[in-house]
């Protein structure tokens, strides 16, 4: 029982990635570790529906292996590695599930802050994976998560935004119609700007890191400015596959260079 969603396993790979790549070295620990995230990954869907109410022995049968792969590469962390931050990752990854759980019964998982729940636990990989790697705790790692929060969350207004166009029987439309379908992903890139920004003027995080964000700037200015139709959702979905493995490069880059 392997969870189909496309974008999660984008953000959760990404976001291991972003932690590692920032982190001064690797080593084994983070084999552990990515089993780890991957395992409560996993585990994620079939808990879903037993929160939804199914009981069947097939959902409780991957619940089980996932949580207990999960731990088995857990333990090695902690009490080998002495990893022990991970245990208040632990807790803050619950609060977080509780959190996604509840929307999920909700049936509120599509809406935007359905969404950016969904985001922000999984975009937690990065500031765990940098630990991990590092073996030691800096606060720094927590920007780690909202950099990569705040870039994978634009996608809860650009994709709309694709899509609605794909509705559209025609693309040549008037200002006002371009503004008042971009105007959310507008706003949220001057929030994002103002974020990241003022992180850089104040060096807590590497100033090459607004560099980062560029590609998705002009990405979605061209989105509203320049409307287009996708050929399928399919090709978006591997549009924005591609546009978070620049964006991780460059923000990995520009940890290094700045270093």
């Amino acid at each position: 029982m392997i969870p189909r969603e496309h974008g999660a396993w984008g953000i959760l790979t990404f976001s291991i990635a972003l932690g590692t790549g920032a982190a001064p070295h690797i080593g084994l620990p983070l084999l552990f570790f990515v089993v780890a995230a991957f395992a409560l990954f996993f585990a994620r869907y079939p808990l879903t529906l037993l929160v939804k109410g199914s009981s069947k022995s097939r959902i409780l049968f991957w619940e089980a292996a996932y949580l207990v792969a999960a731990l088995l590469a857990l333990l090695p962390l902690v009490l080998v590695y002495h990893l022990w931050w991970l245990v208040a990752f632990g807790i803050v990854f619950l609060l977080y599930l509780a959190s996604y759980l509840y929307v999920s019964v909700k049936r509120k998982q599509r809406t935007e802050w359905g969404e950016m729940v969904g985001i922000s636990g999984l975009a937690m990989a990065a500031p765990a994976a940098f630990y991990v790697s590092s073996g030691v705790w800096q606060m720094d790692a927590l920007y780690l998560w909202l950099l990569g929060f705040l870039y994978h969350a634009s996608s809860v207004f650009y994709v709309p935004l694709k899509v609605r166009h794909r509705t559209l029987p025609q693309l040549d439309l008037s200002s006002g119609r371009k503004w008042q379908l971009g105007r959310s992903l507008l706003f949220y890139l001057a929030v994002l700007g103002a974020i990241v920004l003022s992180l850089t003027l104040k060096d807590q995080v590497p100033s090459l890191a607004l560099v980062a964000y560029l590609p998705l700037v002009v990405k979605s200015i061209q989105g509203v400015f320049y409307p287009s139709k996708i050929a399928s959702v399919q090709k978006l979905g591997w549009t924005e596959v591609a546009h978070g493995l620049a964006f991780t490069g460059l923000m990995v880059a520009a940890y290094h260079i700045t270093t």
